[in-house]
């Protein structure tokens, strides 16, 4: 955290007069937490446990408060190697900074945006329209397709995945993973997703949870031993050794 400073024309600023008062603070927060570039980490959690350590409801509400910001074109957000990261692209209008440090973050480029999954609307009597590709889907396809998001969401939130900072590959691999499960268990529930995501992590403690490797030892996960509940665990660590044994 830097020590900034904020001009008095920020108070009269029209642009941030259309995001709330949270979101101001927000981006006052941003000046002290950007290295003198005007980058800086931006996972969302990260952000609201430097900037709202006491704000119970800042984890939740942080997203929605960077993408006022984004909206706003106060900050772009990108992915660099799986990280996310923001900048600010008038920095040199906010903070006048005499012997500025290198930065050691990667600068912002424009193919390093998070992907965005195009938005989707029932059109009566056709289907789904993809407002991405103009694509209209058979009118069947409406129930499959809301539950394919859910799904998806389910996948991502077993593996810690933040949608947001997703990028086009990130998307597509998780997609592909999302495929080899639902072709295991056509029936798959977002239940099921998390009960098998912890039996991966205690069958492969010292390996990454990622959506492909959870795809790919599905099966495996399936079991009733790898889906041992926490109080299973407690009550068989609990049980006497039998003589010559030992755990």
């Amino acid at each position: 955290m830097r020590i900034r400073t904020i001009k008095p024309e920020f108070w009269q600023s029209e642009s941030l007069s259309r995001i709330s008062r949270e979101a101001r603070l927000l981006f006052i927060g941003l000046f002290s937490a950007c290295d003198d570039s005007g980058k800086t980490r931006a996972a969302s959690r990260f952000l609201a446990s430097l900037l709202f350590p006491y704000d119970d409801d800042a984890p939740k509400a942080i997203e929605g408060w960077l993408k006022e910001l984004e909206k706003e074109g106060c900050i772009r957000r990108y992915v660099v190697d799986g990280n996310t990261y923001l900048d600010i692209p008038k920095w040199r209008d906010h903070q006048k900074i005499d012997k500025p440090s290198a930065s050691k973050l990667p600068p912002f480029a424009e193919d390093s945006r998070p992907f965005a999954e195009p938005s989707r609307t029932v059109v009566i009597g056709s289907g789904i329209r993809d407002q991405g590709t103009g694509t209209i889907a058979p009118a069947g396809a409406v129930a499959k397709e809301s539950e394919r998001d859910m799904i998806f969401e389910a996948l991502c939130a077993a593996t810690g995945t933040e949608i947001a900072s997703l990028t086009k590959s990130g998307r597509g691999a998780i997609n592909g993973a999302l495929r080899d499960i639902r072709a295991a268990s056509p029936q798959v529930t977002a239940e099921e997703i998390q009960s098998r995501a912890r039996a991966y992590a205690r069958k492969f403690p010292s390996a990454a949870l990622t959506a492909p490797a959870l795809a790919k030892h599905w099966a495996s996960c399936g079991s009733t031993a790898g889906t041992e509940s926490m109080a299973e665990f407690v009550e068989r660590m609990n049980r006497p050794i039998p003589a010559g044994f030992t755990r």
